[in-house]
């Protein structure tokens, strides 16, 4: 009855694989005419939605070509599928040369290319491999069927005759029933394990649920971030999520989440570029297990010295930044499958608040200098004199423009007067304190924002400014460039935020009438008389 019963399951599996592999070979071929008529409807019609579906069935196709190649167990037919895959392979070639084509507007080129003598003999070729290797599995799984009768055969006999001999010796009636007991009890493990899991699947979904819709709420990448790391730590107890973003801009890969005081990690990602993620550069999941030695190792994870899962975080074909995952042991398949899942669901958020973040520091940046605009400015101005009415704290302000630039403009054309402001907004970016706040006010005009500083002390930055200033140099500028700077304060020059810049404005006034490039404060006396800027 053992016997049996294992070659009736040993049947049932072949039967399974069969059915695995001929849903495979359907679904290829479905895939394989959506692509091929993507690809000419594209050339035809010029529409991207073609190639946009086009992306986004080809890796399905190659994840089935894959899995095919896994399921079946014959070397023939593994060649023969392998075979197809380079077929696949050179019609994907051929079929992204005519996208190239229609995206440049060579439509009859691409046409002409997919109806051509060097397609069809592609498809021809994969059509055969893909045929020849599905004939040579089925050979192979109908003698493995024949094998498996005859032997249920010759197992149903020995059953029989095991029956006759154990209704003569009754001792074996004892084994017989101790051996049905522990059957049972093995089925009745195998229940709770099934319960077990279908509990385990029921709180996965409803935690992944609750985590997909807080993502979609969440206010910026931050807290995104954050929301992604304790889901993950959540999910798979005992483990240490850090979440990685790659800044194209600056070529680099930043921590975007806390590590624990200590961390290796902390220092290699200091100027860690994209590429020292092994996950990111093959754009696909990497996992390092400790006590064995990887073929290419990954400088993030052989830092971290643990067992570690990394996910990169794909968009649109993109690589936005991966998720570094530590745990005691060797993830199972299941929960590196939820890792990838839960990152998938995560990843077109990310990148939508990376883009709505991007948009909004343009618009509040000044695109000639990169500082910020006067809208930021004002923004921040409000932000701090509020602070600095809370904590009882002053607040200098110091206003300020380069002297006679209209005539730089003039005397030496308006490019040369852009690079003249660019200069001194870099020079001016680089000279503050990481507290303080500085931006392009207009034109020429100039602001720092000085948080718990007084008058005095923002006199004496705004002398070391001034000579900064003084020192720039620009080809093709022969004049020098000098500054005027007046400084106000809170809370001795004003007390709102208007009245504040006015109280600069004044000084800055003064500093113009009595002769540029000087630094003034409000004095008590009349201004005197108005002089050209």
């Amino acid at each position: 009855m053992m016997s049996s019963l294992y070659l009736q399951d040993e049947t049932t599996d072949i039967y399974r694989q069969r059915a695995a592999i001929a849903g495979n070979v359907e679904r290829i071929k479905s895939y394989d005419a959506l692509l091929t008529d993507s690809a000419r409807l594209a050339a035809a019609t010029e529409d991207p939605a073609y190639e946009r579906r086009y992306l986004q069935i080809a890796p399905e196709l190659d994840r089935l070509l894959v899995t095919t190649v896994e399921l079946v167990d014959t070397d023939e037919a593994r060649k023969g599928l392998a075979q197809t895959e380079a077929s696949n392979r050179a019609l994907v070639r051929i079929e992204a040369q005519s996208f190239e084509l229609t995206r440049r507007g060579r439509n009859a080129e691409a046409l002409a290319l997919l109806a051509g003598d060097r397609y069809s003999r592609e498809k021809s070729q994969y059509a055969l491999t893909s045929a020849e290797a599905y004939r040579s599995f089925l050979a192979s799984s109908d003698a493995r069927t024949r094998s498996v009768n005859e032997r249920r055969t010759v197992a149903l006999l020995i059953a029989l005759l095991g029956v006759v001999v154990l209704l003569v010796v009754g001792v074996f009636q004892v084994r017989l029933r101790r051996e049905h007991d522990r059957m049972r009890i093995d089925n009745e493990r195998s229940r709770d394990d099934e319960a077990r899991r279908a509990a385990d699947d029921r709180e996965y979904h409803a935690s992944q649920r609750e985590f997909t819709e807080i993502m979609q709420i969440t206010r910026d990448e931050a807290e995104a971030y954050q929301l992604l790391k304790r889901h993950l730590e959540r999910s798979l107890q005992g483990s240490e999520v850090s979440v990685m973003n790659r800044n194209n801009s600056a070529n680099r890969l930043q921590l975007t989440t806390e590590l624990p005081i200590g961390s290796p990690l902390l220092e290699t990602l200091e100027d860690a570029e994209p590429t020292s993620c092994l996950a990111i550069r093959l754009g696909k999941t990497h996992e390092r297990c400790a006590g064995r030695e990887a073929l290419l190792t990954c400088d993030l994870c052989e830092v971290a010295g643990k067992t570690s899962t990394c996910v990169p975080s794909l968009v649109g074909g993109e690589v936005i930044g991966s998720v570094l995952v530590q745990h005691p042991l060797p993830l199972v398949a299941r929960d590196r499958s939820r890792v990838e899942e839960s990152l998938a669901q995560a990843a077109p958020v990310l990148a939508n608040l990376r883009n709505l973040a991007l948009s909004q520091s343009r618009a509040l940046t000044d695109g000639l200098t990169g500082l910020p605009n006067r809208r930021a400015i004002e923004d921040t101005l409000k932000r701090l004199v509020a602070q600095a009415g809370r904590t009882e704290t002053p607040l200098a302000t110091v206003l300020f423009d380069l002297d006679h630039f209209k005539q730089i403009n003039d005397l030496y054309g308006h490019e040369k007067g852009d690079e003249v402001l660019a200069a001194a907004g870099a020079l001016i970016a680089g000279s503050v304190r990481a507290s303080d706040f500085t931006g392009r006010h207009g034109g020429e005009e100039f602001i720092l924002l000085l948080p718990d500083t007084d008058r005095d002390g923002a006199c004496i930055i705004a002398e070391k400014l001034r000579e900064s200033i003084a020192s720039i140099k620009v080809d093709g500028v022969s004049r020098a460039i000098t500054a005027s700077l007046g400084v106000a304060a809170l809370p001795v020059d004003a007390t709102e935020p208007n009245l504040l810049l006015r109280a600069a404005d004044r000084a800055l006034y003064l500093a113009k009438a009595r002769g540029r490039n000087r630094v003034e404060t409000l004095v008590a006396e009349e201004p005197p008389t108005l002089i050209a800027a």
